[in-house]
């Protein structure tokens, strides 16, 4: 079904953490717009799927986060929304992009997505108003982070792994290439060999991306490498 779309304060924590930091970032891509500062970059610090749009629907800017959960393989930049969105997502857009261009500074709501891989998702989208910043074109910044996988059979153990695989997608390739080789055992000069790198630049590498996925050491990398090709994020494999 449609999400419902309400403009109010979130409740629970995990709300309250996400509305914060998509405040925090709203705020500074308004002063990049008004500085006349570059935004690719600035969205790009951020995890979660986070998108800048006109406000007839058109893709101005959107970070490899957006690119990869809802239009792998393409640039949506310059293109409608409607054009590669599903239905369901797009009335979703379509009612809360009116709240902001009606005049809510910003509103918040949880909806529904299948992705291409055939996941059912559970997302938590924010987006907030840049009208009135002097540019033109820039109206609508909208962020969305995923908080659940549903899929019947495997819910219990999917749905840990939903915000693993989003950030493991943000990765740069080099660096989800570097994961793969670790996940399947091989020696840090092995690795460095094949990617014609030094030891140290793998280590660093891998030290990243463990961080980044909040792990501890480099099992802890390949336990959970394992866990999302078994719940069908991808075939590592392994």
């Amino acid at each position: 079904m449609p999400a419902v779309i309400h403009s109010l304060i979130p409740q629970d924590d995990d709300a309250v953490a996400f509305y914060s930091s998509c405040m925090d970032l709203t705020n500074r891509v308004r002063k990049a717009i008004t500085a006349n500062a570059p935004l690719l970059p600035l969205l790009e610090t951020n995890s979660d799927s986070v998108y800048i749009k006109a406000a007839d629907g058109t893709m101005l800017v959107c970070n490899r986060g957006y690119i990869n959960l809802f239009a792998p393989g393409t640039d949506p930049t310059g293109r409608s929304t409607a054009a590669y969105l599903n239905e369901d997502l797009v009335t979703a857009a379509r009612s809360s992009d009116l709240l902001v261009l009606s005049g809510a500074d910003d509103v918040m709501f949880i909806h529904p997505y299948h992705d291409t891989k055939g996941h059912s998702l559970s997302l938590r989208t924010f987006k907030g108003s840049l009208l009135g910043l002097g540019h033109p074109r820039h109206a609508i910044i909208g962020i969305s982070r995923l908080i659940g996988v549903n899929v019947s059979e495997r819910r219990e153990r999917l749905l840990p792994l939903g915000r693993s695989w989003a950030i493991y997608e943000t990765l740069k390739q080099r660096d989800q290439e570097i994961a793969v080789w670790v996940a399947r055992g091989e020696r840090i000069k092995a690795i460095a060999e094949n990617f014609h790198v030094s030891e140290k630049t793998i280590e660093n590498s891998r030290n990243s991306t463990m961080k980044a996925l909040h792990l501890g050491n480099p099992v802890d990398l390949i336990k959970l490498m394992v866990r999302l090709q078994d719940g069908g994020f991808a075939d590592f494999g392994l």
